[in-house]
């Protein structure tokens, strides 16, 4: 092999060496230019909205505080506190979801809404949907919306009752929540409960309706009476001392009776209810098995 021929295979070599180095030193460059530009968007996205509402969904409570404290411009405060991700969760929805409650009075407490929802989905409505009375007891007294529809239709008791939660389904309807309210298939919480085979919630409910029939039929009764004692004090004293005996005798004689019908017709209307096709809480009960 000539001189000039090995010179040349040298140059090659040598060229191809030198092109590679650059390449790489170029990737490298662009990597590491790839890199910077990632953790400043990173750190753009990084926003304490976005901390709040990784601490809220990870229970870290003093970071909550923290991030709350530092807050100072009320404008990005009010941003910060509400701001939902793309899938619709808030920082309360997320605590209410995780049932951090803790996390949600502080919420509450640095301006958070306990109303805020995203296509009726509330914090009330995760709350119930976990089964976390106590937390749904929090968000009531603090403006919540008991009966707050989804966009199916679905409110915080539909949510207890597909999930047999009964501890969020008895604060519910203590703060006044309907049970005879429909989604937009007709499904009414005991429907649902019949449906899903939700044993607990379903037992409640209809203890709670017969209940609330013997409640609203006592204080009628009551207020009957009331009416009843201010005629008599208008009429003679004679007049008075002789209807009065029998009548109350007559009252008390069939009460107890009385009492266990009206429950049990109050309990038959709530579960022979159909929905929009015409199935009753029953029928679906019964297809279940």
């Amino acid at each position: 092999m000539l001189q000039s021929d090995l010179l040349l295979i040298n140059l090659r070599h040598t060229h191809t060496h030198t092109q590679k180095k650059v390449e790489r030193g170029s990737t490298k460059k662009e990597e590491r230019k790839g890199e910077k530009k990632k953790e400043k968007n990173e750190m753009k996205k990084g926003s304490k909205t976005k901390t709040l509402l990784e601490a809220a969904t990870t229970g870290d409570l003093e970071g909550v505080k923290r991030i709350i404290a530092a807050m100072s411009e009320p404008k990005m405060k009010m941003n910060d506190l509400e701001m939902a991700d793309r899938d619709g969760r808030t920082p309360m929805i997320a605590a209410s979801e995780g049932g951090h409650k803790e996390i949600v009075k502080e919420l509450l407490k640095a301006g958070a809404s306990a109303k805020k929802h995203w296509c009726g989905w509330s914090p009330l409505y995760v709350a119930a949907e976990r089964g976390r009375g106590d937390i749904c007891e929090v968000l009531i007294e603090n403006g919540a919306e008991v009966d707050r529809q989804t966009g199916n239709g679905d409110t915080p008791l539909h949510a207890s009752s597909f999930h047999d939660r009964v501890e969020s389904a008895a604060v519910l309807v203590r703060f006044g929540a309907k049970i005879s309210k429909v989604n937009k298939d007709g499904d009414t919480p005991l429907m649902t409960c019949a449906i899903r085979g939700s044993v607990r919630v379903a037992e409640f409910l209809l203890f709670s309706a017969s209940s609330a029939s013997k409640i609203k039929k006592k204080k009628e009764k009551e207020e009957e009476e009331e009416e009843e004692d201010e005629g008599k004090e208008e009429k003679s004293s004679t007049t008075t001392t002789k209807t009065t005996p029998l009548k109350g005798g007559d009252e008390k004689e069939g009460e107890g009776d009385e009492e266990e019908e009206e429950e049990e017709e109050e309990a038959k209307k709530i579960s022979k209810k159909p929905n929009k096709y015409g199935r009753t809480p029953l029928f679906a009960a019964s297809k279940r098995g």
